[in-house]
């Protein structure tokens, strides 16, 4: 398994982000647009696996 760890928030998309904090109890129901300026207003990190081109991990 291949992956590789991503800081700064021009590297996580918002949709993929987004699909991750909708799997939260304390994230679910907030807009694309709070994610975006959460994004934008913070150190982010992420987590993707490269064989499927998919985030795993994010930290906003």
């Amino acid at each position: 398994m291949n992956y590789r760890i991503v800081a700064g928030s021009e590297d996580i998309k918002v949709n993929e982000a987004a699909r991750l904090l909708r799997m939260t109890y304390w994230a679910d129901k907030r807009s694309i647009e709070q994610i975006e300026k959460s994004m934008q207003n913070s150190s982010c990190y992420g987590v993707y696996l490269d064989d499927e081109k998919k985030l795993v991990v994010d930290f906003l």
